[in-house]
């Protein structure tokens, strides 16, 4: 009843808000349009036509943007006025940016970018190597999108923009996050934190706060990602800032549902949507139903899914997002797949895979791809089929070869971030052997003073023997100093040691990986081949088969006809006994030694024909083609499979998998 409330209580802020912030925005626009006409002097109708360009750019009113632009560039041109050109190009570069345009976007930018370092602006220099980062980033493109990012962190220390400073920081932590270089991205983050803390910038340390958060999610650290998403969520129901408070619900939605808390999930991602809906922001709306599309196709509630997912299509198709179109139209792929309306499911995901394939996504060209291979299988199809397996089989190296650079440089980083820190606690070591002999000196100089005012009685002799003393306590701190030095460097070098044995070693496991992943690809692509050829060759011989027993009802000459049984009756033999089952299971022992092995260890009641049936199934066969192989009606090769499950006591588990998980 209190959350009740308090959603409440935050939807009657949310519109109250929105309310102000359109009749501000409108009244932005008229005052504008007044200081136009109001305008003589050609700068600064320059000045205005960017400043309503500016507007409606950030509302993603292309049509508007374009003709302001449009008009601030022709009269920048004719009076010569480079900084109203510059302006224009930026906010342009924007709107494509905000509309994923990415070359027109960093095309526009490269023209800004003249511009300032003609003018020497600094700032605007500053900011456009930060809106290229963004786009760098968001194309893969991680290397070029740091130099980017490090180049406008370098020009805002310049201009000693603390609020700049702490953004840069922000988005280079974005990039090491997506190459998977968590300590970085976490100091980057620490750093761009503690700046807008100390500055009182609550906006930004929500912006943060977040990001802190979906990184917590990725270490597996709920409680953290936790904590730091209702830090974030609390800042922003405070300002008012409903499509933050939206963004937050969504996160939290997206984190119950890897923890498989799916009503929790489900909870979050309706109240982020119907804060969107009160928005009127389409790009927010169209996200959350995509999500909550994903949450029921997890659930393989296929027609729910299917319901949420065309909506956030038709909201995509008009803000002719691209990539937003094609990962949901592969969703929807998906779930005509699940409906097993494989001619839909094919048209939508051939459709998503050629998007991510001009694009450029690896991951999502591996999702679709292989989804459509299993669409082409279960219609039949075996040649397109085995085509987008080969784009799936490519797309997989690709990111495979991708992970294993992400993994080198996680263990790298972490190598160095341990050097670092063994670094510290010898300078710290260090630091504690130089108070210890500044301790013992001291404490030596007052015995001294104390044994000095004795002295005087003592005489000579005893102040001698003191310096002695003191002389030898020297020779052994220094000698205790060689030895702790000489520790140190022996732990150094073995340390090096160490790091190089790890880091060749990870080459070694590499190599040999990639060499039997290779090896069983071979296998099964051999063992696949001769499971078709067999089918082919099945089919062939049951056509010849009713052939001749046509020819033979026909045919009048018996002598000719009991010809024609005897090559009957060898068929039916060639049929029932084929060598290419020898073949086949040879091919499949090479590819898979320990199948057979743990099937019998398992489950010793199998027979050999039992055996044939589990290899076929480990091949991925479906029932249809399992009779085909097999030579039995498919009714008997459901039956066999029902057997088969009955006998391994499998209830729900799908036997194909069960298979590939021996």
């Amino acid at each position: 009843m209190v959350r009740f409330h308090q959603f409440c209580m935050i939807l009657m802020i949310i519109c109250s808000s929105f309310w102000a912030k359109a009749q501000t925005r409108l009244s932005k626009i008229d005052s504008l349009n007044a200081a136009l006409e109001k305008s003589v002097s050609p700068h600064k109708k320059v000045a205005v036509y960017n400043q309503l360009a500016k507007v409606y750019a950030k509302q993603t009113d292309s049509s508007q943007t374009v003709f302001y632009v449009q008009k601030a560039l022709q009269l920048a041109r004719q009076n010569n006025y480079l900084k109203g050109k510059m302006n224009a190009h930026y906010w342009l570069a924007q709107l494509y940016e905000s509309l994923s345009y990415d070359s027109l976007a960093k095309a526009t930018l490269f023209k800004a970018l003249f511009t300032a370092e003609q003018l020497k602006d600094t700032n605007v220099n500053s900011n456009i190597h930060n809106v290229l980062g963004g786009i760098y980033k968001n194309q893969g493109h991680y290397t070029q999108a740091l130099k980017s990012y490090q180049k406008a962190l370098k020009l805002k220390e310049q201009l000693k923009d603390d609020f700049g400073v702490a953004a840069n920081y922000n988005n280079l932590g974005g990039v090491f996050f997506n190459q998977g270089n968590f300590p970085k991205a976490l100091d980057h983050y620490q750093k761009a934190l503690n700046i807008w803390e100390r500055t009182n910038h609550e906006k930004t340390v929500a912006v943060v706060c977040n990001n802190i958060g979906l990184l917590y999610i990725d270490l597996k650290d709920y409680t953290q990602a936790q904590t730091y998403f209702m830090k974030a969520l609390n800042i922003r129901i405070k300002l008012k800032q409903e499509r933050g408070v939206a963004s937050v619900y969504n996160h939290l939605g997206m984190m119950h549902k890897i923890q498989k808390d799916y009503p929790t999930a489900l909870r979050y991602y309706q109240q982020s949507l119907s804060i969107y809906r009160k928005l009127n922001n389409q790009y927010g709306v169209a996200r959350l139903l995509h999500n909550i599309g994903c949450y029921y196709y997890k659930l393989k509630k296929y027609n729910v899914a299917h319901s949420q997912l065309t909506k956030a299509l038709n909201i995509r198709r008009k803000l002719k997002s691209k990539m937003g179109m094609a990962s949901t139209e592969m969703m929807i792929g998906k779930a005509y797949y699940g409906l097993k309306e494989y001619t839909k499911a094919v048209t939508y995901l051939d459709k998503a895979m050629k998007v991510f394939q001009e694009t450029g996504h690896l991951d999502k060209i591996s999702a679709s791809s292989y989804t459509l291979k299993d669409v082409y299988k279960a219609q039949g199809d075996y040649q397109k089929a085995y085509q987008v397996f080969e784009i799936y089989h490519q797309a997989g190296d690709s990111i495979m070869n991708k992970e294993e650079v992400q993994k080198i440089t996680r263990i790298e980083s972490a190598f160095r971030f341990q050097q670092q820190q063994d670094s510290l606690k010898r300078q710290q070591q260090q630091k504690l052997n130089t108070l210890e002999i500044k301790r013992r000196t001291t404490r030596a100089w007052l015995y001294a003073l104390l044994f000095g005012a004795v002295g005087l009685l003592l005489g000579v002799g005893l102040l001698l023997s003191r310096q002695k003393n003191r002389r030898k306590q020297n020779a052994q701190v220094l000698e205790l100093k060689a030895v702790q030095q000489q520790l140190l460097n022996e732990q150094l070098q073995r340390k090096e040691i160490e790091g190089q044995i790890l880091k060749e070693q990870l080459q070694v496991d590499q190599e040999e990986q990639r060499k039997v992943r290779h090896h069983i690809e071979e296998k099964d692509h051999e063992l696949t081949k001769q499971a078709l050829y067999h089918i082919r060759h099945q089919q062939g011989l049951e056509l010849t088969l009713r052939e001749i027993r046509e020819l033979i009802k026909t045919t009048k000459d018996v002598v000719v006809s009991n010809r024609l049984k005897e090559v009957v009756k060898r068929i039916k033999k060639e049929l029932s006994q084929g060598e290419s089952w020898e073949n086949f299971t040879q091919t499949f022992e090479m590819a898979h030694p320990n199948f057979y092995k743990r099937l019998k260890q398992q489950f010793p009641d199998l027979t050999e024909y039992d055996l044939k049936l589990c290899a076929l199934l480990r091949l991925g066969f479906e029932s249809r083609e399992l009779a085909s192989i097999l030579n039995i009606t498919l009714d008997s090769a459901k039956k066999a499979r029902f057997r088969l499950r009955k006998k391994m006591k499998i209830s729900d588990q799908d036997l194909s998998d069960f298979m590939r998980n021996m």
